[in-house]
């Protein structure tokens, strides 16, 4: 049996396969463990307006479809690297499912205004309270909330999620 395995990591493809899987376990387990302290699926989200960059204010989450809501900061690298992927996943799921960003710990309105600028956020941006950070258990940046049209938590993540994954998590 021991000579089969060492003949199979012989071959680049499947050496490059398990290490990849084995990447991707620990990928998977790390995620896992940072979202514990999340609120769980089916769980009911409180009602808050919450103000945006312009002045006006509106809903954490949108009646009628299910809402993605990205929380980062903006001295995050790995929000700044993430803002390109909620942007794309946002132009392929259209109107089936809105998207909402949150940002937490920012200095100045102004600095999150040049971060939208610098960044091409095309997303609503609002500005997250204390209430809100403490309710949601955030705890890293970044951070993912589905939310169901009722207000209910669909499905969390933690830390950078691909466009494909952002879709697929949104639909499923």
């Amino acid at each position: 049996m021991i000579d089969v395995l060492k003949r199979w990591r012989q071959r680049w493809w499947v050496r490059w396969g398990m290490d990849l899987a084995i990447l991707a376990l620990i990928f998977w387990g790390v995620s896992l463990y940072n979202a514990r302290h999340l609120k769980e699926t089916g769980e009911q989200l409180e009602a808050v307006e919450l103000q945006r960059p312009d002045g006006g204010s509106e809903p954490l989450w949108e009646e009628g479809r299910t809402t993605l809501v990205y929380v980062w900061a903006p001295w995050c690298g790995v929000c700044s690297a993430e803002t390109g992927a909620v942007s794309r996943a946002r132009g392929w799921v259209g109107d089936s499912v809105g998207v909402k960003s949150v940002v937490f710990d920012w200095r100045s309105p102004k600095q999150v205004r040049e971060y939208m600028t610098d960044n091409q956020v095309d997303y609503p941006v609002l500005f997250g309270t204390k209430a809100l950070y403490n309710s949601l258990n955030i705890r890293s940046f970044p951070t993912f909330y589905w939310i169901s049209p009722e207000g209910r938590v669909e499905g969390t993540a933690v830390g950078y999620t691909t466009s494909v994954g952002l879709v697929l998590r949104s639909w499923f």
